[in-house]
């Protein structure tokens, strides 16, 4: 049989840290996990919550940018069609004076 300083149950955050801190100060440490090192929090808990959280807000960031550029580019477009009708208006203004010399 194998013999321990510390026994810790659970590798969670916590689990991790006292393991960790246990083994650097020369203790003899077993830590027992019965699912996944990291445990709920780094794999269904915490870490995957704010990943989808943070994941949705850049979307949604997205989402709002390019509906502002779009009525940006809307924008522009009428502010081009008005500058060439009126570009036009000129060009025929122009040619009936010059027609009339």
């Amino acid at each position: 049989m194998k013999h321990y300083d510390i026994a810790v149950i659970g590798a969670g955050s916590g689990g991790l840290v006292a393991a960790t801190s246990a083994h650097r100060r020369g203790a003899k440490v077993a830590l027992l996990e019965k699912n996944k090192i990291g445990g709920e929090c780094t794999h269904s808990g915490c870490v995957p919550s704010k990943t989808l959280i943070s994941s949705a807000r850049a979307y949604q960031a997205t989402k709002h940018t390019e509906a502002r550029r779009l009525k940006e580019l809307e924008r522009k477009n009428a502010r081009l069609k008005k500058i060439v009708a009126d570009l036009s208006l000129d060009n025929e203004i122009l040619k009936e004076a010059l027609s009339k010399k």
